[in-house]
């Protein structure tokens, strides 16, 4: 094999499969905030935080299960995020599909001194 460094100082990396991240402000957001706000820390307080992710340094962490008990406001924040995945998630021919998601979603509370620590979400 040839001189390894010059072949290491060769090497690019090219993305070709990026994750798009989406972000827009809901409509009523501040008023939407306020009742998710309520609904998760009423929540925190029937789900000790018995169950360990290994990405939470501290804080709260809900039960993945978010779409039984996030109420109609977390309702909202769901149907918005599949009605954008939905126009976003094109087939190879360009034109858009149907889909049936599975929705795994929780809550988090961290509060101060509390964090999450990089990870990943294998299958997203």
């Amino acid at each position: 094999m040839r001189n390894k460094q010059s072949f290491s100082e060769r090497v690019e990396v090219k993305n070709a499969f990026p994750t798009p991240v989406l972000m827009t402000l809901m409509p009523d957001h501040k008023k939407l905030n306020q009742r998710l706000k309520k609904t998760i820390l009423g929540r925190e307080t029937k789900e000790p935080a018995k169950i360990h992710y290994d990405s939470n340094i501290g804080g709260w962490h809900s039960n993945r299960n978010f779409t039984d008990w996030g109420g109609k406001s977390g309702t909202e924040v769901i149907e918005l995020a599949k009605f954008l995945a939905d126009k976003m998630t094109i087939g190879r021919n360009g034109r858009s599909v149907e889909l049936e998601w599975k929705i795994n979603a929780w809550a988090n509370i961290n509060r101060k001194g509390d964090s999450n620590e990089f990870h990943i979400h294998p299958g997203c």
